[in-house]
């Protein structure tokens, strides 16, 4: 009863930009342990299987998770489960450089990392839905937080790479405390909810999500090879952990406008013809970085880093919330993070890994992950083409 009162009066709505600053400082962090892996020895091969076996984890934790979340009488008492476990295995994880160590302790941190952001999802959209707020305008405080991150935690780890822990310790820290004072929103299928039973195969009977899907997975093991190995690209090109930083920055800084004003782009356009144009986009930034030589370079690509996830993944997200029945929306946003982004975490850190290793260097694999994004983009047009969806759901 609590949580409906609150959600009544509609309060809470400015906690969740606070939120969505410090969950997306987690993900700055997270952006940048290959290069703690490498300050400690890892080959690029063993940082791929660390990230890979993060990647795994986090792909077995979401329906665990999306389960508890829709069953659960406070979703956000779980995100600070979540919070509360990060917090202890981070605190551990420098005790021991070896590699069978590191990749055990990862594994456990990206089980508990993988579920923050669909769950925080799952109750911004429900929670600022309901009482009139915008998803958008909150989500576009994580970028924010990830820009200032980046901006600090690269000069820090060109000091020190382990530095990275004491910033994420720090917002882990903040927001564990903070969810004492976010909305309570219980699980559909609670008892507190008193929800209807659900089975999660249900989701998969929807031919445009698993359409939406297998797109998105595609897109983002072009995009997670981007990531996962930028840092490795920076030093080949020259640069150090600051320049990375000014990067990153710039990412998440092209990130804010573009999610300020993410629903009325989507309203207008759907979620079909924003996969279309995030994945020119995104053709565009990865055959650039195949020619490009300089590090200062990558900062002009940087500009287009909304469109190649935020943009993705919140028109996925915003499909979801409008489309998947009430009663599995978490797990629906769970499997979104979970099969698309995990799936694809582990087929490009193995094989980027891997291939880097083979090659002795990183830019020649753009214009492999190139190829994908413009295979993507001719094949979902033709689909588009093909399947054209009648007048009434044309905005999907």
């Amino acid at each position: 009863m609590g949580g409906e009162r609150a959600l009544r009066r509609g309060k809470g709505i400015g906690q969740f930009y606070l939120f969505y600053g410090l969950v997306y400082v987690t993900t700055a962090c997270n952006s940048v342990l290959s290069v703690y892996y490498d300050a400690v020895g890892l080959t690029a091969t063993q940082i791929g299987q660390v990230l890979a076996m993060g990647a795994v984890m986090g792909f077995l934790a979401q329906p665990v998770w999306g389960w508890a979340g829709d069953h659960s009488r406070s979703k956000m008492r779980l995100v600070q489960l979540l919070v509360l476990a990060m917090i202890v295995v981070i605190s551990l994880i420098q005790l021991n450089n070896t590699f069978p160590y590191i990749i055990v302790m990862a594994s456990l941190f990206y089980f508990f990392l993988k579920p923050l952001n669909p769950m925080v999802d799952s109750v911004a959209i429900e929670y600022l839905d309901s009482v009139g707020g915008s998803y958008s305008r909150a989500r576009a405080c994580g970028p924010i937080g990830y820009g200032l991150t980046t901006l600090v935690t690269g000069a820090l780890m060109d000091r020190s790479a382990g530095n990275v822990f004491y910033v994420l310790l720090a917002a882990l820290g903040v927001l564990a405390v903070l969810c004492f004072f976010m909305p309570v929103v219980p699980g559909r299928q609670s008892s507190a909810a008193q929800g209807k039973k659900a089975s999660m195969w249900l989701l998969f009977r929807d031919r445009e999500l698993v359409v939406l899907l297998v797109t998105f997975v595609l897109m983002q093991v072009s995009n997670n090879f981007y990531h996962n190995f930028l840092p490795l690209f920076y030093q080949e090109l020259g640069g150090d952990n600051t320049l990375m930083g000014i990067g990153l920055a710039i990412c998440a800084a092209s990130e804010a406008p573009v999610l300020f004003f993410a629903d009325r782009i989507w309203r207008r356009m759907g979620t079909r013809n924003m996969f279309l144009m995030c994945g020119a986009v995104m053709t565009f930034r990865h055959f650039g970085m195949a020619f490009i030589n300089s590090p200062y370079l990558i900062f002009v690509l940087d500009t287009t880093h909304a469109f190649c996830f935020a943009a993705t993944s919140f028109a996925l997200a915003r499909y979801v919330a409008t489309s998947v029945i009430p009663e599995l929306r978490t797990s629906g946003q769970m499997m979104i993070w979970g099969l698309a982004l995990s799936c694809a975490n582990v087929t490009s850190s193995l094989a980027g890994g891997s291939l880097i290793d083979l090659f002795g260097r990183v830019q020649p694999l753009y214009l492999f992950t190139g190829s994908i994004c413009l295979a993507l983009v001719v094949g979902l047009f033709i689909y588009c083409r093909i399947y054209a969806p009648p007048a009434a759901i044309q905005k999907i």
